[in-house]
């Protein structure tokens, strides 16, 4: 699973302060508002990314307006448990403090990512397929950590997790661990305009067990850079492939931003 810490749309009487920090108010979910986003996932890893950036006018700016190659529209929507997805009776929900919530948002055009949200965490209680009959469903124990607030320069969180499920309807078994930190701030150019955000930069390494013997196991390790903003949330999302070794790759697996329709 990828965690990338969708913020689903505006939060009413949500406020950029301009700190240069991103506290959870300035980070809200709204259920049930669409996001437009523009998204382009290739298997050969290709896509031509520079997550690296550059200094324009004295401002450090990264630019995600250009075409893909396979871009497609999507709509990304937080979604609460209700029934209305597969899975719903199958996650496990934490005990929630006021102010909780819980929600389904689709990580990919057919992964869909279950979400606690707490007062100063988002974090990954499942992924899933969106297909049932592929019967994929994995959780996690403890939660991954995506986002831990606030988001300021310099810092730093990360989590080690268990997974257990199935993954195509083979008992599924594995141990993931996420580091991230924030190093970055500038502007980021996008097919929806231009926007003040912060760089998480987060190492994925998922160590996939056979469930029956321990020692036989694959490890797949990916980079992920995310770009956050106050209200919106993530405007821009690049994965690598699994054969970046750092965070100067400039060919990725998936490059999700926020966009207009288009025709």
């Amino acid at each position: 699973g990828e965690g990338e810490g969708e913020g689903e749309g505006e939060g009413e009487g949500c406020r950029d302060n301009g700190d240069g920090r991103l506290d959870a108010t300035e980070v809200p979910i709204a259920l049930e508002i669409p996001l437009r986003q523009i998204e382009a996932e290739s298997e050969d890893g290709d896509l031509a990314v520079d997550i690296v950036g550059a200094d324009v006018n004295g401002t450090h700016s990264w630019d995600f307006s250009a075409a893909l190659p396979g871009d497609t529209n999507v709509t990304v929507e937080a979604e609460p448990l209700d029934g209305r997805h597969w899975f719903d009776d199958d996650v496990e929900t934490p005990n929630l403090a006021a102010g909780d919530l819980v929600y389904a948002a689709l990580l990919s055009s057919t992964t869909w990512g279950i979400f606690h949200r707490t007062a100063d965490k988002l974090l990954i209680l499942a992924v899933a397929d969106d297909d049932e009959s592929v019967d994929t469903l994995i959780s996690y124990d403890p939660p991954i950590t995506a986002l831990a607030f606030p988001l300021v320069q310099g810092a730093t969180f990360s989590s080690v997790s268990t997974g257990s499920g199935t993954f195509e309807g083979f008992p599924y078994c594995s141990t993931d661990t996420y580091e991230s930190s924030v190093d970055g701030s500038g502007n980021v150019l996008t097919p929806a305009g231009s926007f003040p955000a912060l760089r998480v930069l987060t190492r994925q390494e998922v160590v996939v067990e056979n469930c029956f013997n321990p020692f036989l196991t694959l490890t797949v390790e990916t980079r992920q850079a995310i770009f956050v903003t106050a209200c919106t949330g993530s405007i821009a999302s690049v994965t690598s492939s699994e054969a970046a070794e750092d965070f100067t790759f400039t060919e990725a697996a998936r490059v999700r931003r926020i966009g207009l329709a288009t025709p």
